[in-house]
């Protein structure tokens, strides 16, 4: 078998191992493959594309957002609020043109399939923003709750509603933005099929 120190085969490695199952009481195997592929992407600085051809650097920005959707989809799927990785991540969202020539010339399906893909990719990553904000919210509430043992103010209240209703309305205009970029997509999929393609990890053909 051969062996790698690249980093960033190592942080690809790691994020197709967040989707292993061993079938044992393990249940932190997500999340320590996870880790893995942090540590791996911040030993090559994965969002810093200095230096980089156009090509490169757009790479390693798809890898780095596979890292933060992956983390954030186990995070909340498993109610592990706390573990959420760069809860202040500031990096800007990955575009088609950081996919490079394979937007228009992809080897295993349709132009327009694989624009669909990649877009549903992209509203992906716009997603977990939210969800991300919207996880840490929930683990700061839980918290706050713990310290004041249970109990909560009148203005603490209105506070998180007022809160509540800004995510609300982050989920509506996300929605709504989502319908209209891939309309198209959705209107030619038959009936109980998901509306959100589950390519939620894009590394490359």
């Amino acid at each position: 078998m051969r062996h790698t120190s690249n980093h960033l085969v190592l942080t690809k490695v790691a994020l197709l191992l967040t989707f292993w199952s061993p079938f044992d009481a393990e249940h932190q195997v997500n999340n320590y493959w996870v880790d893995r592929a942090f540590f791996h992407a911040r030993a090559i600085k994965l969002w810093d594309s200095q230096g980089e051809t156009d090509i490169m650097s757009g790479r390693r920005r798809i890898v780095w957002w596979c890292c933060l959707l992956r983390d954030r989809l186990i995070s909340v799927a498993l109610r592990r609020f706390s573990r959420i990785q760069e809860n202040k991540s500031t990096w800007p969202i990955i575009t088609e043109a950081d996919f490079g020539p394979e937007v228009m010339f992809p080897k295993f399906m349709t132009v327009k399939r694989k624009q669909a893909v990649l877009q549903s990719f992209i509203w992906w990553c716009s997603l977990s923003d939210i969800i991300r904000d919207i996880a840490v919210f929930q683990e700061k509430k839980r918290v706050d709750q713990e310290r004041s043992d249970g109990l909560v103010t009148e203005a603490a209240v209105i506070s998180e509603l007022a809160q509540v209703s800004r995510f609300d309305n982050r989920l509506r205009t996300w929605k709504k933005g989502y319908l209209q970029v891939s309309s198209d997509y959705i209107r030619s999929m038959k009936p109980g099929t998901s509306k959100l393609p589950n390519h939620v990890l894009i590394i490359g053909e």
